[in-house]
């Protein structure tokens, strides 16, 4: 009859061993795993840019259907200010455009321009007039990329200047 050897655990060598595989595991595997891609970060950005255009749409119902309206003279990321004072907006991470690769969560140092000032939101033309854009640079390795967001609420991208409502800077 055999002996049954009663062993608790693993030994050093098979440790090592068990690590080593690991280790090379991972090495193998890691190359696979897919980096956040310049095309995730933009749809990202038109995902922050279009929550901006609801916190607008909330203002003008709030305000006999008129956008953020602001003089001429203001700093030109300033004008979404109004959605901050009145807490539209509390997370200030939507004012940053993850391609740019810096986190912005102050309104004044907006990844976006407003235009819509003096709009309303009952726009004959909602779907083709533009309320803000991202800034030019926002996307470094697609630079000829741009988000629109709509009276409407909704985000198109695409070239500057490939549409009526797509701006050049």
């Amino acid at each position: 009859m055999k002996a049954r050897l009663n062993r608790d655990g693993f030994t050093f060598p098979e440790m090592l061993l068990l690590a080593v595989v690991i280790v090379v595991a991972i090495g193998i595997l890691m190359p696979l795993v897919p980096r956040r891609s310049p095309d995730a970060r933009r749809v990202n950005c038109a995902g922050n840019l279009k929550q901006v255009g609801m916190a607008l749409l909330m203002y003008s119902e709030d305000h006999e259907s008129y956008f953020v309206n602001v003089n001429a003279n203001s700093p030109r990321h300033g004008n979404f200010e109004p959605l901050t004072i009145r807490n539209y907006i509390q997370d200030g991470k939507v004012w940053s455009c993850p391609a740019r690769g810096e986190v912005l969560t102050l309104c004044s140092n907006s990844a976006y321009r407003y235009i819509g000032s003096g709009l309303k939101d009952d726009n004959a033309q909602a779907t083709s007039v533009s309320l803000a854009y991202d800034e030019l640079g926002n996307h470094p390795k697609k630079k000829d990329w741009v988000n629109v967001l709509m009276v409407d609420g909704h985000v198109e991208g695409g070239k500057p200047g490939s549409k009526p409502w797509l701006v050049n800077d």
